[in-house]
């Protein structure tokens, strides 16, 4: 599979005889085959820029050659992937004037890959049906563009269609991935364990967690995600520990939820969840102090809770547990100075992230009732006035 070290190995090694071949016989009749495969095993490798300078260097010295076609549709591969799309299509444009069928049948699905990349998904949608028609041999690289571009527009149920059409014995551990988040997105968490199951995958491991935990296996998601945790220093030791800590929390441990937080926050990695775990942890800390010192300063702990329900739709993408945390601290603070920024909170995940429009406006409109010229009272009142001025202008226009 590529990125294992097995394959990769094999690529380093062609490459080396190439540059061999390259150096020991610079006048050799087969210099073109060798400058165009040395690009390639540097393409496989993921070394752009030493493959661009090589299918350039052949486009230079051997612009006759069979493999210039091939060098211009690498050319066109390599900008798609720095996303760089007038660029990718001028080369692949150039590949297909070779008339060679074989090329062409491969700009054809890049082509396709580069309208994805613009965000042109109908155009993906159309042409890709034409071309499964046209190119048969390309029907099952064809139609995962297709369902990607569904999938990009938010069409899951086409989506889905389309990839489980390319499913077969040796179906990529990807496409599996894609697919289990699909019925996830669908609450259709068994589908996706059946799926998962055994695939020796971080992201798989992760998602198949997530979706033990859906089905109320608590036990089995730590199984799947406990070795990710406690021996990875990446992003996914922080996803899988955050989650541990949630499953724990769920199970009434304590001890386990705390250690699986102090574990996230403590790693040298560069993602927002970091910040999120290292807040959670600072709450519950301050929360156990406060049950046995009886001199704690109860708005240490509020300023505490307000920067965890901040974090939970900042940076973990959790409006609903946001919105609950934010109305516990109004409950058990309500002489809190960050209340009011509290109450403009919930009313703006209302607003912009659960789509309610009558509990945001019920928010703001006690807000308001407020006799201070705080600055969230101020701006509760005007957003008050927008969304009750876009309203009239909703309704007049109809």
């Amino acid at each position: 599979k590529k990125g294992n070290k097995a394959y990769m190995d094999k690529f380093r090694k062609s490459a080396e005889k190439c540059e061999k071949v390259i150096a020991w016989y610079p006048n050799s009749r087969w210099m073109d085959d060798a400058i165009y495969l040395l690009g390639l095993n540097f393409y496989e490798q993921d070394q752009f820029d030493r493959a661009e300078r090589k299918f350039r260097e052949l486009l230079e010295y051997y612009p006759d050659s069979p493999f210039a076609p091939w060098s211009y549709l690498y050319l066109g591969k390599i900008y798609i992937k720095r996303g760089k799309v007038s660029d990718a299509m001028f080369y692949l444009t150039m590949a297909k004037k070779s008339g060679d069928k074989r090329v062409i049948e491969e700009v054809t699905k890049e082509e396709l890959k580069v309208y994805l990349e613009d965000g042109e998904h109908e155009k993906v949608i159309n042409l890709g049906n034409e071309y499964i028609k046209k190119y048969p041999a390309k029907k099952e690289e064809i139609m995962k563009l297709i369902a990607d571009a569904y999938l990009s527009k938010g069409d899951t149920t086409r989506a889905m269609f389309y990839y489980k059409k390319t499913m077969g014995e040796n179906t990529p551990d990807s496409l599996k991935i894609k697919l289990g988040e699909i019925y996830m997105g669908k609450n259709m968490p068994d589908s996706a364990i059946s799926l998962l199951k055994g695939i020796n995958n971080p992201d798989a491991k992760i998602l198949l967690a997530k979706a033990y935990v859906k089905t109320g296996m608590p036990d089995s998601a730590i199984a799947s995600i406990e070795e990710i945790a406690r021996i990875r220093r990446d992003k996914y030791s922080l996803i899988s520990n955050i989650l541990l800590s949630e499953i724990y929390q769920a199970k009434g441990d304590t001890t386990g939820m705390m250690k699986t937080l102090k574990k996230a926050k403590g790693l040298s990695v560069d993602d927002p969840l970091k910040e999120f775990a290292l807040r959670k942890y600072n709450y519950y800390i301050d929360l156990e102090r406060s049950k046995t010192d009886s001199t704690f300063n109860d708005s240490i702990l509020a300023e505490d809770l307000y920067l965890y329900a901040e974090a939970l739709y900042l940076y973990a993408g959790k409006p609903d547990e946001a919105i609950r945390v934010f109305l516990k601290l109004e409950r058990e603070y309500p002489e809190f100075y960050l209340r009011k920024k509290s109450m403009f909170a919930r009313a703006y995940l209302y607003l912009n992230y659960l789509h309610d429009t009558l509990s945001a406006l019920k928010l703001l409109d006690t807000i308001t009732t407020f006799q201070d010229t705080s600055i969230y009272v101020k701006k509760a009142r005007e957003l008050l006035n927008e969304i009750q001025k876009n309203t009239t202008n909703s309704k007049t226009t109809e």
